[in-house]
């Protein structure tokens, strides 16, 4: 009866470490991070981006031109490439506006990606006219300058007044001279020839002849 009772504790003895065995902790989870970003701005994938040439260009006037002072500015604005620590990616500009002489003439708050058309009135003179984009993290930016011819002062011909009907050919334009009576035209610089004269008066004294016979 001893022996068996000895026997059931050594087999005890001998399974219970294997049980301790068992029953431990033996996992290997953990979070490996593999995953990227589809948008390739954020860890894993910083994203890459080209910049174009000129994201800010002025097509219309070119610079130098000589415009007339009602004119129209073309101009075209393109994505550009915006960096931060992580890198680089495509950006879209938020704002684009149009400056004459440093003040502003038109402004662009939304969908502001493409061809833009801005009329102006021009004095005479020159003039600068900057085309701008601002970006997340920069400003691109074009400049022309123009010039507006000045207006001529006084008649457009206005020397051509003296042969206007009767007109003095004073300060007005053609045909609107001041001082001008009617539309006789007599030409005050050409007295009559002096044979002329003659025959008038003989026959002014004929016709008092024959108003006394009567």
């Amino acid at each position: 009866m001893k022996l068996v009772g000895a026997s059931l504790v050594a087999l005890a003895i001998s399974l219970a470490p294997g049980r301790a065995r068992a029953g431990g902790s033996s996992g290997t989870g953990g979070d490996t991070g593999g995953g990227t970003d589809p948008d390739g701005t954020t860890d894993g994938s910083c994203g890459t981006c080209s910049p174009p040439d000129s994201p800010v260009t002025i097509s219309s006037p070119l610079d130098g031109a000589e415009v007339l002072a009602q004119t129209t500015v073309s101009f075209a604005v393109s994505d550009d490439c915006s960096c931060d620590d992580c890198g680089c990616f495509q950006d879209q500009p938020f704002g684009v506006t149009l400056t004459v002489d440093g003040e502003e003439a038109y402004a662009c708050a939304d969908s502001c990606t493409g061809g833009h058309e801005v009329d102006l009135t021009l004095s005479p003179g020159t003039h600068e006219l900057v085309a701008a984009a601002q970006y997340s993290f920069h400003t691109q930016s074009a400049t022309v300058t123009v010039s507006v011819a000045g207006v001529a002062t006084g008649d457009e011909g206005g020397s051509a007044g003296a042969s206007s009907a009767g007109g003095s050919g004073g300060s007005g334009s053609a045909g609107s001279g001041s001082g001008g009576g009617g539309g006789c035209r007599i030409d005050r610089e050409a007295p009559l020839a002096p044979a002329a004269l003659t025959t008038l008066l003989l026959g002014l004294g004929g016709l008092t002849r024959r108003r006394r016979t009567r």
